[in-house]
């Protein structure tokens, strides 16, 4: 769980300046509406992707801890940490149907397709990266207080 926490941290701190600049570019009033809409808009992502973090963990990150054994992963570090950036790429990929593109008159929403490759990409790798890491070096019995 600490690993999903510190991926969605990472995926915030990349996609909150990006939903800010496109509130700035929404803003209609005075400073004050402003830094209401801004704390609000804040909130309101930051509510809504923590959830997507979680989902993201329970069908992700626990079944492929359960399933694959440890040693494949932390012998295929590299490659671990690709296939989980395809696999949050492919739920966005899929999310948006990109396949209905082929159909004339079909649009993608650029900016928020954007948005949601950068957030499930960045989760996924870094909570890998951060899975694989406690893993691979598990704590000793000389470090801990007794």
């Amino acid at each position: 769980m600490l690993a999903v926490f510190l991926g969605w941290a990472s995926a915030i701190v990349v996609t909150l300046p990006i939903v800010l600049v496109r509130m700035l570019g929404n803003r209609d009033g005075g400073l004050q509406p402003l830094t209401a809409s801004l704390c609000w808009g804040a909130a309101v992502w930051l509510a809504w992707t923590l959830p997507i973090a979680g989902l993201g963990w329970l069908c992700g990150m626990l079944p492929a801890a359960l399933l694959l054994r440890e040693e494949w992963l932390l012998s295929n570090q590299k490659r671990t940490i690709w296939l989980s950036a395809a696999l949050g790429w492919t739920a966005v990929l899929v999310e948006f149907k990109v396949w209905r593109l082929v159909y004339p008159d079909t649009g993608l929403g650029v900016y928020l397709f954007t948005l949601y490759s950068l957030l499930l990409v960045i989760l996924a790798t870094v909570a890998t990266a951060v899975y694989m890491s406690l893993t691979s070096h598990p704590p000793t019995a000389k470090g801990r207080l007794t």
